[in-house]
């Protein structure tokens, strides 16, 4: 299991996507952000390293943008599968028996 508390501290979402290189989406910003002032994060299009095409960098661009959303999710999740195992121990004993 993922240790989230490893994330305490983050820069909050919403997080976008920029065009920083020739029109391409490849800079990750706070939502509020204006150019590069709220950059948090630049990929990599470049062979050998990084993507192998501009639209895999712009794929990877929008997931990165997407981690506060989704860190979110987990963390609802967790919450939500807690409140289930104790309404499912008052049912029918132990659930994880």
């Amino acid at each position: 299991m993922i240790d989230i508390e490893r994330f305490d501290g983050y820069t909050k979402g919403p997080w976008r996507l920029f065009e920083s290189v020739k029109g391409h989406k490849t800079c990750i910003t706070t939502a509020d952000a204006t150019k590069f002032d709220g950059a948090i994060a630049f990929t990599v299009i470049r062979k050998p390293m990084g993507a192998k095409t501009i639209e895999e960098c712009e794929i990877n661009a929008s997931l990165i943008a997407a981690a506060p959303e989704l860190l979110e999710e987990v963390i609802r999740l967790r919450r939500e599968n807690e409140q289930l195992k104790t309404l499912l121990s008052g049912c029918a004993g132990d659930p994880n028996g």
